[in-house]
Formats: structure tokens, sequence, C-alpha cells
């Protein structure tokens, strides 16, 4: 899923049982950016995992 973001990030990327091959999020659940380089981020990591019918309005406020 990806989230417009009002924080000049272009947007918020979440991943559920992340496959991304980076160590940090490999089969987690995540939620991660890209700076204004272009690099990777990882914003947040959830545990337990998010549901599947979260709203974006609702993930927003988990990242403030």
């Amino acid at each position: 899923m990806e989230i417009d973001d009002i924080n000049k990030n272009p947007y918020y990327q979440i991943r559920w049982n992340c496959h991304c091959m980076v160590p940090e999020c490999w089969k987690k659940n995540v939620v991660t950016s890209f700076d204004e380089n272009e690099e990777y981020k990882i914003i947040k990591k959830f545990d337990p995992p998010l549901s599947f019918n979260i709203t974006k309005e609702q993930i927003l406020e988990l990242i403030k």
C-alpha cells in the first residue's frame, strides 16, 4: 500500500511480510519511505502485524 504524505515525502510504503531483501525488514510488517536522495528508510516496524483492512488515515496516525 502506498500513502501520500503531507510532510514532503512523496509517499510511504506499507509492507506486510516484506520480502525486499533488506535484513531489517525481511518478513516483518513495516512502513518505509525514501528520503530526498531516494535512499530507503524504515520508518516503523509493527508487531503484532497490521490488519489488512487498516485505513490510510489510521496508518498515518500510527507513524506520527
